[in-house]
């Protein structure tokens, strides 16, 4: 097991390998987990834009406008925290889309041949993010803590904007979770939305935006040309 500093399209990169996994962050770019490589097949599940991932210092990526997590968005791995999706104000400040933490540097500590502590601090927000990273076998394992670090309370959402693509995915994978129930937004958020908004159904039927139902258990192809947001 080894722990092996690098660079990818110029970014700092930190890489975590055993006999089964490969594991890079980029520590400058928001902790992102770049690769994730199952060794024995040779496939990284990661999705990889084709735009590919601009060099550090490069001009926001044509298309962006003034949204910071897209500037430079190739894909891969990104933590959301203190919020997801839309710009927000919060205490008199505007959180980012997709949160602080995305476009941040993290600090980063080797902790141990195949394991990594990395953290962050919130700039318009009190808090400090940890994430301890460590391979187990066949398993990249995430341990995560929060700390407000100031005297009063403040609220957080707190996701992970993971990607998966192909050749790991491919049209007619099926999705295997626990969930019962999905749940869409209140209002068409995208138009090229299948789902019908505002609804709550039983998984893995979901009503379409005009007629019928569609089994989210089974991924479609690029056909489809759709963006649908759904919660489980």
């Amino acid at each position: 097991m080894t722990v092996r500093e690098g660079q990818v399209g110029g970014w700092r990169a930190l890489t975590l390998e055993n006999e089964a996994l490969r594991v890079t962050v980029l520590p400058d770019k928001g902790a992102d987990i770049y690769e994730l490589v199952d060794l024995p097949s040779g496939i990284d599940p990661l999705f990889k834009g084709p735009w590919g991932l601009l060099s550090p210092g490069s001009p926001p990526r044509e298309g962006s406008g003034d949204v910071e997590f897209l500037a430079n968005y190739e894909g891969a791995w990104q933590e959301l925290f203190p919020n997801v999706n839309e710009a927000a104000a919060y205490d008199g400040k505007r959180i980012p889309f997709h949160g602080e933490v995305a476009t941040l540097p993290w600090a980063v500590q080797v902790e141990g041949p195949a394991s990594l502590r990395c953290s962050v601090r919130c700039r318009k927000t009190p808090f400090l993010l940890e994430r301890l990273m460590r391979l187990e076998r066949d398993q990249l394992v995430l341990e995560e803590t929060v700390t407000n670090e100031s005297d009063e309370p403040a609220h957080f959402v707190w996701g992970h904007h993971c990607v998966v693509g192909p050749p790991f995915l491919e049209p007619g994978c099926r999705l295997h979770t626990t969930a019962r129930t999905i749940t869409t937004r209140p209002e068409v958020w995208e138009e090229t939305a299948r789902l019908a908004p505002g609804q709550s159904e039983p998984w893995p039927h979901g009503k379409l935006r005009g007629a019928g139902t569609v089994d989210l258990s089974v991924v479609p192809g690029p056909e489809a040309e759709s963006h649908d947001d759904v919660y489980l």
